[in-house]
C-alpha cells in the first residue's frame, strides 16, 4: 500500500514539472480560453476612445420657417424748385427776351468776294482766289443776259444761219482758246459773217447775233 502511494506521488510531481496540471485543470474546467495580446490591446484602445468621445443623437428642430419679409415704405421727395433757382431762371428768360435778334443774312443775297475772308491765306493764293472769284462774278452777271439757243429754237429758226461747231478747244489761257465752225478756226473776238465769237468756255460758246448774246453748247450743230 505504501509502495503504490509513493509511485502516485512521483507521478504527480512529474506531471507538475511537465505542465500537465494546467492541461488537466483546463480540461476539467470546460476548456476556458484566455484572451490574446492583440485582443487585450484592442480592448484597451476602445476603452480609451469611449472615454474621450461621446456620440450624441442629432437634435430635432422641427420644420424651419422663413423669416418675415420687411416692407419699407417709399420716401416721397418734394420736387418744388428753390426760390433762388426760380429767380435765376426768370432773370435769364427776361434778358433773353429783351436782347435784340441778330440779323441773319438773306439767302437771296448773292455770295460775293466781300463775304470771303482771305486774310488767313498766303498772299499769292489770296490773289488767285480773288481773281477767280471776280471772273465767276463777271460770268454770272453776263450770263443773266444770255439766251440759250437750245431753249429758244423757234425764236432763231430761220434767222440764225447754220452753224456746225466741229472743234472746241478750251484753255485757261484765253489766247489759246479756239473753235472750228463750218470748217473755219475762230478765236474770241473773231467774226463769221454777221456772227461774233464773244467767249469760249469749257461747255459753251457765246456768240453775238443781232445785238443778243446767245449761248451754244460745245460741238453743237445748228441747222439754221
Amino acid at each position: 500500500m505504501s509502495m503504490n502511494f509513493t509511485r502516485a506521488a512521483v507521478s504527480v510531481s512529474l506531471m507538475v514539472a511537465m505542465g500537465m496540471p494546467t492541461a488537466m485543470a483546463s480540461e476539467s474546467r470546460g476548456a476556458v480560453k484566455l484572451p490574446t495580446i492583440e485582443q487585450v490591446s484592442q480592448s484597451h484602445s476602445e476603452a480609451q476612445l469611449s472615454a474621450d468621445y461621446v456620440a450624441l443623437e442629432y437634435p430635432d428642430f422641427g420644420v424651419l420657417k422663413e423669416p418675415p419679409e420687411k416692407k419699407v415704405a417709399p420716401i416721397h421727395y418734394s420736387q418744388k424748385p428753390s426760390e433762388a433757382y426760380v429767380t435765376e431762371v426768370q432773370t435769364v428768360e427776361k434778358n433773353t427776351a429783351d436782347a435784340p435778334l441778330l440779323e441773319q443774312p438773306s439767302s437771296d443775297e448773292p455770295f460775293t468776294l466781300d463775304n470771303l475772308d482771305l486774310s488767313g491765306l498766303d498772299p499769292d493764293i489770296a490773289r488767285k482766289v480773288a481773281s477767280a472769284m471776280n471772273k465767276i462774278d463777271q460770268q454770272s452777271t453776263a450770263s443773266s443776259s444770255h439766251i440759250s439757243l437750245e431753249e429758244n429754237i423757234s425764236k432763231y429758226q430761220g434767222r440764225l444761219p447754220p452753224l456746225n461747231l466741229q472743234t472746241h478747244m478750251y484753255s485757261s489761257d484765253s489766247q489759246r482758246r479756239w473753235i472750228k465752225i463750218n470748217g473755219q478756226e475762230l478765236r474770241e473776238g473773231d467774226r463769221l459773217n454777221n456772227i461774233q465769237i464773244v467767249e469760249i468756255t469749257p461747255q459753251l460758246v457765246t456768240i453775238r447775233f443781232d445785238n443778243e448774246l446767245i449761248d451754244i453748247p460745245a460741238l453743237y450743230e445748228w441747222g439754221g
